[in-house]
């Protein structure tokens, strides 16, 4: 054998290994799962409440509360500019949330805790004092809802929910200057205020 061949042998031997380990590259890459992007999603939205989370279905609502009562009320009574109504559930004589959805659709779109015992965000619960939650979220500001002022909010919106307090002109959580079309939060008028409801929002 002459030394060309034997180059040319070598150079062969060379190209088959090289298109062996590309096809194997290839049969890698077409078998590992891509990663995909979530655009939009966060760990840090609140959407499950005790037995109930945003986007179930009505019935997937009263299956996960078979003992309890549902009772129809209007939305305006929850600070929604809506003429529909939504679900109250009441579970040993104790109303725990109340869930509504939007027209045409059976997917909750919200639900407001009414019950003490269920704890959002760690430990924010029905009773609990503003100035206990302030402390928790110091930078938090008090507002006036526009739609029906009988309510005052808090809104954590990187977590998705609002604490709201039941109030009127008498009693508001807090004080506000009222020379602009929307009044601005000023000060904490009554820190001992309990909050009367938390709304998860979608």
């Amino acid at each position: 054998m002459t030394q060309t061949s034997l180059i040319i042998i070598i150079l062969i031997f060379i190209s088959a290994c090289s298109t062996v380990a590309s096809r194997e590259d290839n049969i890698v890459a077409a078998t590992r799962k891509p990663k995909i992007k979530e655009e939009g999603r966060t760990s840090t939205y609140i959407q499950k409440v005790d037995k109930a989370f945003i986007g179930m279905t009505v019935e997937e609502l009263k299956e996960a509360y078979p003992n309890a009562i549902f009772k129809e009320e209007p939305l305006y009574e929850y600070g929604v500019d809506s003429e529909g109504t939504g679900l109250l559930v009441i579970e040993n004589n104790e109303p725990l949330l109340f869930a509504w959805t939007l027209e045409d659709d059976n997917k909750i779109h919200s639900l407001t805790v009414l019950s003490p015992k269920i704890k959002v965000d760690s430990n924010v619960h029905v009773g609990m004092t503003v100035q206990e939650f302030l402390e928790k979220y110091p930078n938090s500001t008090l507002a006036i809802n526009l739609i029906d002022d009988r309510f005052e909010f808090i809104h954590i919106m990187d977590k998705k929910y609002s604490i709201e307090f039941i109030t009127t002109d008498s009693s508001r959580v807090g004080n506000y200057d009222f020379s602009e079309a929307e009044p601005e939060f000023k000060s904490l008028n009554r820190p001992e205020a309990t909050i009367d409801r938390i709304e998860i929002l979608k």
